[in-house]
């Protein structure tokens, strides 16, 4: 049985709730947070075979990007976190871009 049709319910399109379901059943690693799994599923923009590799990068991307932010400031100690952002903020904008995250997930 393929990854694919793991999933799929066998209409070749994959719903959000076969993608929960599959995820939290068979990649637990994945299945803890939910909101990286919406943001995968909205993401990937189709559902079908063809695009199903993007929908698996995604689901990885984005839980790492969860795990990330999870990181920052645990302790609450506001210096750690303003040190961290800081370090993120790469032009000095006061907020961080997209793309100043991805670099930081892509060098570290």
């Amino acid at each position: 049985m393929s990854l694919f049709q793991r999933f799929d319910n066998g209409n070749g399109i994959l719903s959000l709730a076969e993608v929960d379901r599959t995820v939290i059943h068979w990649y637990s690693e994945f299945g803890t947070n939910r909101q990286a799994m919406i943001r995968a599923f909205n993401a990937a923009d189709t559902s079908r075979f063809k695009e199903f590799q993007r929908l698996i990068g995604l689901l990885y991307y984005y839980t790492e990007l969860s795990n990330l932010f999870g990181q920052l400031n645990t302790n609450k100690d506001e210096n750690d976190l303003r040190e961290e952002f800081n370090r993120i903020d790469i032009n000095h904008g006061k907020y961080i871009l997209f793309n100043e995250v991805r670099s930081i997930l892509y060098v570290t």
